[in-house]
């Protein structure tokens, strides 16, 4: 699953802010998603050698993690 595909779904329960259990396992699972998406852009920071493309992951690892604490408060 792609990030865009997780931040609509995300967006789409916080807006509802109710969630049934149905629910709330999709949002951890999104979350488990998100966390290893992460991991990820944390080890590519790591490699990366230009600035702007450092930039870049650390713009990302900051939305994914603003993501995560917003999800988490769904649940």
């Amino acid at each position: 699953m792609n990030l865009d595909k997780i931040i609509s779904k995300i967006k789409k329960y916080i807006k509802k802010e109710s969630l049934n259990e149905d629910k709330q396992e999709k949002v951890k699972e999104i979350i488990e998603k998100l966390s290893l998406k992460k991991v990820k852009l944390r080890k590519e920071l790591k490699e990366a050698t230009r600035e702007s493309e450092k930039e870049k992951i650390q713009k990302e690892i900051d939305a994914v993690v603003k993501l995560i604490e917003k999800s988490n408060t769904l649940i």
